[in-house]
């Protein structure tokens, strides 16, 4: 295998980073350091294992959109208003207050159908893995060498499970203290890792209030005469909208390409740690 993926491990075994897949966990202490981050200019070899992790695929476009929420409200200088949606606070949007009021002009803004409009929750052309965190088909930060043949098909989750030293485990399974065992048989250094934290997890409160949100609009509460979409709801905006990748793909469809790809690893692979645990 000659390709150019971002991991975190040692120098015989490591774990590939995604955001929304266990970064936060793999990339801070007591991970890293005392272990090393290899960026995505490192080449990895045959002799060196990666671990991919996996998820449900509709569950990580969920985790990937929210965290791009998030992002967006906060280069919008809404952090108060997102402290708001992340407390849980919130009982209705039906608020005059002015925080409450430009945090719904912006979601709207957000999630409108206009033409030409970067939709939040389609991935916009991208030259790199992870380039849009909701491209959910991206389950690796990777760098793109065309002149040796790594081309952005390299990287696909069926084509990755072909290389002899590419391993997966889901990633409920990242905390697991026998998937800590597991990689300190495979390498002595591991175990100056005590433990992988549980980090930066899509507050449940967070979900909570958007699916507050999407029913007082669909309800006409807030936002009237305002027309938006979003997946992951039952929106007349929907139908306005194009849920393409950047080759014309269907999303709903590559969620279900995706997922079937997820679920032979689960039941035919012979490098799926998680069955071993």
């Amino acid at each position: 295998m000659n390709i150019y993926l971002e991991h975190y491990g040692t120098d015989k075994i490591g774990i590939a980073y995604r955001l929304k897949m266990g970064s936060g966990s793999i990339s801070s202490p007591p991970v890293y350091p005392p272990l090393t981050r290899y960026p995505d200019e490192y080449k990895v070899g045959i002799n060196k294992n990666i671990i991919v992790m996996i998820r449900d695929v509709l569950d990580f476009w969920k985790s990937c959109f929210y965290e791009r929420l998030a992002v967006e409200l906060t280069d919008r200088n809404h952090q108060n208003f997102l402290g708001l949606m992340y407390s849980g606070t919130l009982n209705t949007f039906v608020n005059t207050s002015p925080v409450v009021q430009l945090g719904l002009d912006q979601i709207a803004e957000l999630h409108t159908t206009e033409k030409d409009k970067n939709h939040i929750c389609v991935p916009p052309a991208f030259p790199y893995g992870d380039g849009s965190i909701v491209a959910f088909w991206e389950w690796v930060s990777y760098l793109l060498q065309p002149d040796i043949g790594c081309h952005r098909e390299t990287f696909s989750l069926k084509n990755l499970f072909q290389h002899s030293n590419v391993y997966f485990l889901e990633l409920k399974d990242l905390s697991n203290p026998k998937f800590l065992e597991w990689l300190q048989e495979k390498d002595e250094k591991w175990k100056e890792v005590k433990e992988f934290p549980h980090k930066h997890k899509t507050p449940n409160k967070l979900k909570l209030s958007m699916d507050l949100f999407w029913k007082e609009y669909k309800e006409g509460k807030i936002l009237k005469g305002k027309v938006l979409a979003c997946p992951f709801y039952e929106l007349e905006g929907n139908n306005l909208i194009s849920f393409t990748t950047e080759k014309d793909e269907d999303l709903f469809e590559k969620v279900k390409k995706e997922q079937d790809i997820v679920d032979f690893i689960r039941d035919n692979h012979e490098r799926y740690i998680s069955k071993l645990l």
